[in-house]
């Protein structure tokens, strides 16, 4: 993921939900290697930037035992504004260290 947004990996926070059958429903056919894989990150990536973002994601869980059919990709972005890092600033007052409008 990280390659893919072209982010440096400190930047990125990973967490894993695994749910019991029963309290994660899936649309139908796809069982128990259905994955839902949600990204947040700042407004700017290109649709391009997108495509090679999922492609990497499918090829990656696919090493896992992850059917690519069984795999959803949500990108939720936000304005740099509406984040609050670095002891409360907005990212739009920061400086990145990588370019987000890739």
């Amino acid at each position: 993921m990280t390659a893919a947004l072209k982010v440096p990996r400190w930047t990125t926070s990973i967490r894993l939900f695994v749910h019991e059958p029963h309290r994660f429903v899936g649309p139908p056919g796809k069982g128990e290697h259905y994955t839902l894989v949600t990204i947040d990150c700042f407004i700017g990536r290109s649709v391009k930037t997108k495509r090679a973002l999922y492609r990497a994601m499918v090829q990656n869980l696919g090493l896992c035992g992850i059917p690519a059919d069984h795999l959803k990709v949500l990108v939720r972005e936000a304005p740099r504004e509406n984040w609050g890092i670095r002891g409360g600033l907005p990212a739009s007052d920061v400086a990145l260290e990588y370019d987000v409008n890739i």
